[in-house]
């Protein structure tokens, strides 16, 4: 009898996919615009809202805090810094007003009850007052300037005549001799050497005084002759190799078509003294006051970006792109200086946080419009911060102030919330595709981990191949009450030590995601409103995943 037999055939067995893990950490090289889609630099950021790129992490912003309401658009600010004295100075198109001090007082009615606006807060009444009124025009280039008289606040606006502070009282009566020429002729004031330089409103003429001298004999320097592509000087500057002032500084004038013209010497009345070194050219500059300096180099914020001086003298216009200090976000910039070229832009920095902001005036009411470029000094890394209408700034007593075109004074990076509005962080890092090319991957879960003083409520999503989707911005976490002091505070009733003064390391839970594809980016978007500021600093996104689509 035959047995039949039964071939074996081996069944396949079902096998767990590998769940594998990816960090992200914080975008500490902040804003990268001009990179390839599929080869972003590491660490970067496609979009980069109200988070501050540090060394080794990103800060949450702070708000930004009412320090004063002048009602009328504020134009420009002026600080005065005297040793042992400082005031800072707000200026309307017709009036200067002293904004040293903040704030005022809330409205009563007649029964002295609080009075309320429309959202139910108390109206506040500021007290300030209008230092000098009457003038033709507010918007000012100004300088302080010491000599054996004391120390001054000199400013010129090209239409009204040279006003001089000297820390109590303000003067008009300065007069130059020699050739005569009227000081409501002259747009912007620069020192270089122990000298007065000034620009003649509309032409190619800088005037100068005697050294330590604030009046008396003015000298003429044309420069008709050395610019050749038309317009009239718009703002004089220093220049230095090395990282301060001193004997290598040189003398820089730049005109409204973006001509440079760099001077080197003491005494422009001296040939052997005062010589060009040469003349060069960048882009159209964005305003007389949209300089600084980055250790002794003069950076000009232009129409193709923030242009150092150093880079005009070896490269040529076309290359100078490349070379400027905002090639990172050259795509936001160039927009935007083709959208805001009617109001002139300033740049103020901060040593104190290592930052730079670069204003982006606008005379629309869409809020959506309201916002500036924002560097860190240190790394060069840029972002962007939402919700400020910043048409002017200054610093001033350790801060930056900024003002708004409905009159109001902000100190900037203050308190948890922008005058009661709340703010929304957002980092939308760049595509990656976990390194495996061409294959779907499934994220399953995320977490952030956060450096945080007081309670943070993040959502973390993702989107997929190269389309951004964003979910609605998540609640404001519960607002804190501010830390009770000792000895003052009522017990059982103030918050003894509310916030906290340490910074606390923080993750959050798994939240599960779902989200398949071939190149994922990670999002991570917070709610900010509270009185009071709360240290906050993005270290990382984890993400589970596996290779291979989702089976449903």
């Amino acid at each position: 009898m035959m047995r039949s037999r039964h071939s074996v055939i081996a069944q396949p067995v079902a096998q767990a996919k590998a769940v594998r893990q990816k960090t992200f950490p914080a975008p500490t090289a902040g804003l990268v615009t001009v990179d390839s889609l599929i080869a972003s630099r590491p660490n970067s950021a496609q979009r980069l809202e109200n988070i501050l790129p540090l060394q080794g992490s990103a800060r949450i912003r702070r708000g930004s805090l009412l320090w004063q309401n002048i009602l009328n658009p504020v134009v420009s600010m002026m600080a005065y810094r005297a040793v042992g004295l400082e005031r800072l100075f707000a200026n309307t198109a017709d009036s200067i007003w002293d904004v040293t001090s903040s704030g005022g007082g809330v409205l009563l009615d007649q029964d002295n009850n609080v009075l309320l606006d429309v959202d139910d807060d108390p109206i506040i009444q500021f007290e300030v007052s209008a230092a000098i009124t009457g003038l033709g025009s507010g918007y000012f280039s100004y300088v302080n300037f010491s000599n054996d008289g004391g120390h001054f606040l000199i400013a010129v606006n090209g239409t009204d005549p040279l006003q001089r502070y000297n820390g109590t009282d303000w003067s008009t009566t300065v007069a130059f001799t020699g050739t005569g020429i009227n000081t409501n002729l002259l747009s912007f004031v620069s020192v270089y050497r122990n000298r007065l330089f000034f620009v003649e409103k509309g032409t190619m003429n800088f005037w100068y005084l005697g050294v330590n001298a604030i009046s008396g004999a003015a000298s003429k320097f044309p420069l008709s002759g050395v610019f050749d592509k038309g317009g009239s000087i718009m703002m004089l500057g220093t220049w230095s190799m090395d990282a301060g002032d001193g004997l290598d500084d040189k003398f820089v004038v730049i005109s409204d078509q973006g001509e440079v013209a760099i001077y080197q010497g003491s005494d422009p009345s001296v040939a052997e003294d005062w010589f060009l070194v040469g003349r060069y050219e960048i882009s159209p500059p964005l305003g007389p006051r949209a300089t600084t300096r980055f250790g002794g180099d003069l950076m000009v914020a232009t129409e193709e970006g923030l242009t150092p001086i150093s880079a005009a003298v070896t490269k040529d216009t076309v290359q100078l792109s490349l070379s400027s200090a905002s090639v990172n976000i050259e795509p936001e910039w160039t927009r935007e200086a083709r959208l805001r070229r009617s109001f002139n832009w300033e740049i103020v920095k901060n040593p104190q946080q290592n930052m730079a902001i670069v204003s982006l005036p606008t005379a629309s009411d869409d809020v959506s419009q309201h916002y500036c470029f924002v560097v860190n000094v240190e790394t060069g890394a840029w972002t962007t911060y939402t919700g400020w209408d910043i048409r002017c700034m200054e610093y001033f007593d350790g801060n930056i102030f900024f003002g708004t075109r409905d009159g109001r004074i902000l100190q900037a990076e203050q308190g948890g919330d922008d005058d009661g509005r709340p703010y929304f962080p957002l980092w939308i890092g760049n595509w990656d595709d976990f390194g495996i090319q061409g294959k779907l991957k499934t994220v399953h879960q995320a977490r952030a981990t956060f450096l945080a003083q007081g309670e943070i409520n993040p959502r973390i999503s993702l989107s997929t191949d190269y389309t951004v989707k964003l979910p609605g911005f998540p609640d404001p976490p519960a607002s804190l009450a501010a830390p009770s002091l000792w000895d003052e505070a009522e017990f059982d009733v103030d918050v003894w030590d509310g916030g906290g003064e340490t910074k606390k390391t923080i993750s959050t839970r798994w939240v599960s995601q779902g989200r398949t594809g071939y190149s994922h980016a990670v999002q991570l978007q917070m709610a900010q409103e509270s009185e009071f500021a709360k240290e906050i600093e993005v270290v990382e996104v984890t993400m589970t995943y596996e290779v291979g689509a989702l089976v449903i």
